[in-house]
């Protein structure tokens, strides 16, 4: 499943990315739900712990969309901060922006990515 994300991030330049785009592959949703077990595994260890953090680039931050999408017809205008879509990754890996390192985060609720 590919997941396109209405977002914001800080890359090296201190400027915004409207976009993130994630292919959510079996492979890595496998990874994500094994770390959500070390999450688990650690809160039962550790009444303090909050959240585990990984390094991981899995999602590509974007300052524009490719060429052929257009962002008010995918309905980010109306509210949706995602959708599922069938889109060509390579579309979106040249456009991706130089971030400060990719993580995945992993809380007691959520997974998430800075």
């Amino acid at each position: 499943m590919k997941l396109l994300f209405n977002t914001h991030c800080n890359n090296e330049f201190q400027e915004g990315c409207e976009w993130a785009f994630l292919d959510l592959t079996p492979e890595l949703a496998a990874l994500i739900l094994q770390r959500r077990e070390a999450l688990k595994a650690a809160f039962s260890n550790d009444s303090h712990a909050v959240s585990l953090e990984y390094d991981d680039d899995a999602m590509v931050w974007l300052n524009e969309l490719p060429d052929q999408l257009n962002a008010e017809t995918l309905g980010f205008y109306d509210g949706e901060p995602f959708i599922a879509m069938d889109a060509n990754t390579e579309d979106f890996d040249k456009l991706a922006e130089s971030t400060d390192g990719g993580r995945m985060v992993c809380t007691s609720d959520e997974v998430y990515w800075t």
